[in-house]
């Protein structure tokens, strides 16, 4: 398992008793000292390496688990090799804290979102494939759906976001839908989201039965 934080570190798990395995290092992020209580009043500082230089907004494993795609709110996407931790490559430089971010299911593209605009980028360069624009807020989801020929991204309307829910052309970028405007959250393999129902209830659906 992997985690992403507030303190700017990526962690790897053990999926089967809930050990840290190891924390992602970008060398150029340095590294912070963290107090851990030992007792009641008795603590200890270690220091930890740092993953990015803001707080983690998405973290997603590629298809066959060997690399693991990072946003923050450093204005970074990074593309890390999960086995050794290495950094693959950064991007940096956007006008924009990266929001959310995912793989397509052969893993050959990965999505980001730079606020309200989505991006398609080649996995292995990170070069710029195709540029998404519709929402008028944050995009707080995306991801690929099932056959990499779709897109489909969500502003949270919780947070400050439009509250729609946008199902894209994953080859032209073309825009094919646009659900609600009361849109909560997107599950991490694109199908399933949340939105407010009319009394006020939280409502689990897809895109079949809400439209």
């Amino acid at each position: 398992m992997a985690s992403g934080s507030q303190d700017r570190t990526i962690r790897l798990w053990d999926s089967t008793d809930g050990t840290e395995r190891s924390t992602l290092q970008d060398p150029a992020t340095g590294s912070i000292g963290f107090d851990y209580p030992l007792g009641s009043k008795a603590f200890r500082l270690k220091t930890v390496p740092l993953s990015h230089r803001g707080e983690i907004t998405a973290l997603r494993f590629s298809p066959d688990g060997s690399s693991i795609l990072s946003a923050a709110e450093d204005k970074t996407l990074k593309l890390w090799d999960r086995a050794s931790g290495n950094l693959k490559w950064m991007l940096s430089g956007f006008s924009e804290n990266v929001t959310a971010c995912g793989f397509s299911p052969d893993g050959k593209r990965i999505l980001s979102a730079v606020e309200r605009i989505l991006q398609i980028r080649d996995t292995g360069t990170g070069r710029e494939i195709l540029i998404l624009s519709g929402h008028t807020r944050w995009v707080g989801g995306a991801a690929f759906l099932p056959g990499g020929r779709r897109v489909v991204s969500v502003s949270p309307r919780l947070n400050g976001g439009d509250g729609t829910l946008m199902v894209w052309d994953a080859e032209n970028g073309r825009k094919l839908k646009t659900i609600g405007d009361d849109v909560l959250a997107l599950s991490a393999c694109g199908r399933y989201f949340l939105w407010q129902g009319e009394k006020g209830e939280v409502v689990l659906g897809t895109q079949r039965t809400r439209r």
